[in-house]
């Protein structure tokens, strides 16, 4: 006898109203997690999670690639480091 799959409850949608779904804090909480990230990847004890926060702050800063924007201008790295450095430093501009 075959067993059932479970079915799977389709996901809600966010909702504006919920708590930390306002702009101001997705700015606070966004900032706090690149920064989590920056710390990440230099001070993790495993090389893994160090390419590994790498990798999300550069799609977060720069952009992820696609193949559909490989000719569209993107920031170049010394844009991203500058942006890095601004916000370790705790400015809010770059």
């Amino acid at each position: 006898m075959a067993s059932k799959i479970p079915a799977t409850k389709p996901r809600r949608k966010a909702k504006a109203g919920r708590a930390g779904a306002t702009p101001e804090a997705m700015h606070v909480y966004g900032e706090k997690a690149l920064k989590r990230l920056a710390w990440l990847m230099e001070n993790a004890e495993s090389e893994q999670a160090q390419v590994a926060a790498a990798k999300e702050l550069l799609d977060r800063v720069a952009g992820r690639p696609s193949a559909a924007a490989e000719g569209a201008a993107r920031p170049g790295l010394d844009d991203v480091v500058a942006r890095l450095r601004a916000l370790r430093s705790g400015r809010r501009d770059g």
